[in-house]
């Protein structure tokens, strides 16, 4: 994989997650309280799939800022995070396609996937744990002034590998980025068809989004667990816990409608911008 392509990769997968967060970011907060085990008084009494119900009374008692709380952080995390996660994904891919050629093409995705995904997260996880903080703080009851207080509060009452909470759980979302690109690359070769280019993209993007989080979700709410501020429990106690006392297997899948009101149209934006700018930049 020459320089070109990669610094094109880093530019698009960067300038597509801003955008794309930007746009979704309020179920992104949804998603994130209802995947909490604390109780807001925002949701109490309302039906966790009413998404838009929970929206209105965040607006109604936080205001529409309250909406976009956490995004800076979130900012400031994804927009590397997707540049580093395209950077490292395409260039394994390249150079696993052009020197390794009797590798599977399956095998090609997963283990280029992997790499963007433990990569990315590795770094980038201190600013997802100050994102969770933030998200979590209901009006009237504000834990951090803000996310320079969050951030020495975090360090002087609970030593520096906080910041690495919901890092193990982040590592689970391996299989959901590689069955989503297995899917995606197998699909992009099928609708290759360049005067519906653009379609193919978003309804590509839509599919393996909502097929691959049905089966990972999970993995999202026991990061938000992992990362919240009076949880220090290992994984497999909260999953035991959550199990038995939060409903069985529904448990894990608390905040999925939030989560795909947000996730679905964020990865067909990012992808449609990605791909978009991948092929600008190689046209110049």
């Amino acid at each position: 994989m020459n320089k070109n392509k990669f610094t094109r990769c880093v530019f698009a997968g960067g300038v597509s997650s801003i955008i794309a967060t930007i746009a979704t970011h309020p179920m992104d907060l949804i998603q994130t309280r209802l995947s909490s085990s604390i109780e807001f008084q925002v949701f109490r009494n309302i039906n966790t799939l009413k998404t838009f119900k929970q929206a209105s009374n965040i607006l109604r008692l936080e205001g529409i800022r309250g909406l976009w709380r956490g995004l800076m952080p979130c900012l400031v995390g994804v927009i590397p995070s997707k540049a580093i996660f395209f950077g490292c994904y395409e260039y394994t891919r390249s150079y696993l396609i052009t020197k390794q050629k009797k590798i599977n093409p399956v095998l090609i995705e997963i283990l280029a996937s992997a790499v963007g995904v433990v990569v990315n997260t590795t770094i980038v996880n201190p600013m997802f744990v100050l994102k969770t903080r933030m998200q979590i703080q209901e009006a009237g009851k504000i834990l951090y002034r803000g996310y320079w207080d969050c951030c020495k509060q975090i360090y002087m009452n609970e030593g520096i590998f906080a910041f690495s909470r919901g890092l193990t759980a982040s590592w689970l979302g391996i299989s959901e980025t590689a069955i989503y690109f297995i899917m995606y690359q197998y699909l992009k070769r099928c609708f290759k068809d360049p005067k519906h280019k653009n379609l193919s993209i978003l309804g590509i993007s839509c599919f393996c989004k909502l097929s691959t989080n049905f089966v990972t979700y999970p993995h999202e709410v026991l990061r938000t667990r992992l990362r919240e501020y009076k949880n220090n429990k290992k994984m497999r106690n909260i999953c035991k816990d959550m199990y038995k006392n939060e409903g069985g297997l529904r448990s894990f899948y608390s905040g999925l409608t939030a989560h795909l009101f947000r996730v679905v149209p964020k990865t067909m934006i990012m992808f449609f911008v990605y791909e978009y700018l991948c092929r600008l930049k190689k046209q110049q």
